[in-house]
């Protein structure tokens, strides 16, 4: 898997809005995705009322208000509407149709989730250049060479990178094609139930036998997680998904996660999905802005970013990104900076992505948002971060961050682990205590922030 980091100076992506060029918003991803055109009147409607308290015009990413001719965030221009409360503006904010931004959004998502849809399950279709079904790349060095591959699926290992001294003879199952706690694979009696956190295996029975002392019948009645800590991460997760964590001064860092909604929802519910999933494609537009591409150059053609960030999930386990997260940096409405994260149970936590917007970057946003990264992890008890650092950015991510060479414990838990790796990329792991953990800080950092540096 290659990482290619995009050069903004030299000509990157730019939205249609080129007056407005990569400014990341709700307006900007609307009109991008031709639900609504620049110049449109909109207004604001105050709950169970007819009557506009304000109109404005929609400009790039913002609205040019009516009432002090400047160009506002989607909040602000509640705020100057004199409304009471800062509460879902986008249900209130209407063209001159009567169909509110919401609903605009609700339909934009609606066409993105068909396109995932048809993605669901990462079916994916081999390069010509392949000579046999396996990988070409190891899976936890994403180099090439002399490989083992796994009996049960297509992924294959360099025999150092996987533990195995000497060459196996016979069928060698990988670490994701065995059950974590009895080693054996599944029968024709009894699949292999994969962990929602984790994503490591399991017999169901296996699991019983380590809970209760005995076998029992597979009956599951909730999401299968392999054990109470896998439990507790995915829940408390689960319950920050599209929740804006205000940091101040007009910051925010919400996690976000493609979620499929029950027909049955309130209409808070309703806005909050609407809301995370629009800034979940917005996040993608952001690092598709800063990396000309991130693709399985080995065995398949397939962008990696549109499939992590919508955490699509697979059969082959190298390509399965449902424990993926995004965690996004907004400033008033406009996303900053985004990072790829999944939390591999209280051991580990990796970020193989994080990028900053052109427009924001030698301004710290990178550590504002990895501050809050780590104070969630924290929170949830994970012992490591481990990241992806090009070779060029080690000495930065190690002298301003604190992170360092991966140690030889966590590297033998990578193993066994289903993390992301890209060619020519260097691990490094950080330590998460309240002691280590970076500093917040409201002034700006040094013009050789590391995210504006890796970008």
């Amino acid at each position: 898997m290659d990482l290619n980091p995009r050069s903004m100076s030299s000509g990157g992506q730019t939205s249609e809005t080129t007056r407005y060029p990569l400014i990341r918003t709700i307006l900007s991803w609307l009109i991008d995705n031709k639900k609504i055109q620049e110049n449109t009147i909109l207004r604001y409607l105050e709950c169970n009322s007819d009557e506009a308290t304000l109109e404005g015009t929609i400009k790039g990413h913002g609205i040019l208000c009516h009432c002090c001719s400047q160009i506002v965030t989607l909040v602000e221009f509640q705020a100057h509407a004199g409304s009471r409360g800062l509460d879902r503006p986008l249900a209130r904010i209407f063209d001159e149709l009567g169909i509110s931004l919401m609903d605009y959004m609700d339909e934009a998502w609606y066409i993105t989730q068909k396109g995932i849809k048809s993605l669901e399950h990462n079916e994916i279709e081999r390069r010509n250049k392949t000579v046999d079904e396996y990988d070409a790349a190891c899976v936890i060095c994403a180099n090439g060479g002399d490989l083992l591959g796994c009996a049960n699926c297509v992924s294959t290992y360099h025999l150092g990178c996987v533990g195995v001294k000497d060459v196996v003879e016979g069928n060698w199952l990988c670490p994701y094609c065995i059950c974590k706690f009895c080693g054996k694979p599944s029968t024709y009696k009894e699949c292999l139930i994969p962990c929602s956190q984790c994503e490591k295996r399991y017999h169901w029975k296996c699991f019983q036998e380590r809970r209760t002392g005995k076998p029992t019948y597979l009956n599951i009645t909730c999401t299968p997680v392999c054990d109470h800590t896998c439990r507790k991460v995915y829940q408390e997760l689960l319950t920050r998904v599209a929740i804006p964590n205000e940091l101040g001064d007009g910051y925010s860092m919400t996690l976000l996660h493609r979620i499929h909604q029950e027909s049955e929802k309130s209409f808070d519910e309703a806005y909050r999905f609407i809301v995370g999933h629009t800034n979940l494609a917005i996040a993608k537009r952001l690092m598709e802005d800063c990396f000309y591409s991130t693709n399985d150059d080995h065995m398949t053609s397939m962008n990696l970013i549109n499939h992590f960030i919508f955490n699509q999930e697979s059969h082959f386990s190298i390509i399965d990104f449902r424990g993926f997260y995004t965690a996004v940096l907004e400033k008033d409405g406009i996303i900053i900076s985004a990072a790829s994260l999944k939390v591999h149970g209280n051991k580990f936590a990796e970020i193989p992505l994080i990028a900053t917007c052109e427009n924001y970057r030698n301004q710290g946003m990178c550590r504002k948002l990895m501050t809050e990264i780590e104070s969630t992890l924290n929170h949830l008890n994970v012992e490591n971060l481990v990241i992806l650092s090009t070779k060029e950015m080690v000495g930065v991510w190690m002298s301003r961050y604190g992170f360092k060479v991966i140690e030889s414990s966590l590297a033998e838990d990578l193993m066994h682990r289903n993390a992301l790796m890209f060619h020519d990329t260097v691990r490094l792991y950080k330590r998460l205590t309240p002691i280590q953990t970076i500093e917040r800080k409201t002034s700006p950092c040094n013009s050789d922030d590391i995210l504006e540096d890796l970008n």
